[in-house]
């Protein structure tokens, strides 16, 4: 592993949601007929309801941004990587419609 990598940011990139991806990611995590408010696409009265794991696809978009699928931390191919750790954290339902500005940070090694 290339240690000099530890702390190196991404540049920031933006990234875009809407209640039709809400919908569909609800539905591929099976949403049934008892939690429509996840799969409702805006539609009806109340607002649409989004998984807090929504966030973690967001993530993914942004990986596929990446030139090197390991961040430039080592000499080695893709199908040698492992993710090590991941966690979230949220201080507020999601909401399904959203822009933030996304970075990549190395944080640390083993």
């Amino acid at each position: 592993m290339h240690l000099e990598r530890v702390g190196a940011v991404s540049s920031p990139s933006r990234r875009r949601w809407t209640p039709r991806e809400c919908a569909l990611y609800a539905l591929a995590l099976g949403a049934g007929w008892n939690e429509l408010g996840f799969a409702s696409d805006g539609v009806g009265e109340s607002e649409q309801l989004v998984y807090p794991t929504f966030a973690l696809t967001i993530c993914a978009a942004e990986s596929q941004s990446w030139p090197d699928a390991g961040f430039a931390t080592g000499d080695y191919e893709p199908h040698q990587l492992v993710l090590g750790s991941q966690s979230l954290e949220l201080a507020r339902p999601l909401r399904p419609r959203g822009d933030v500005t996304v970075r990549t940070r190395v944080a640390g090694r083993l």
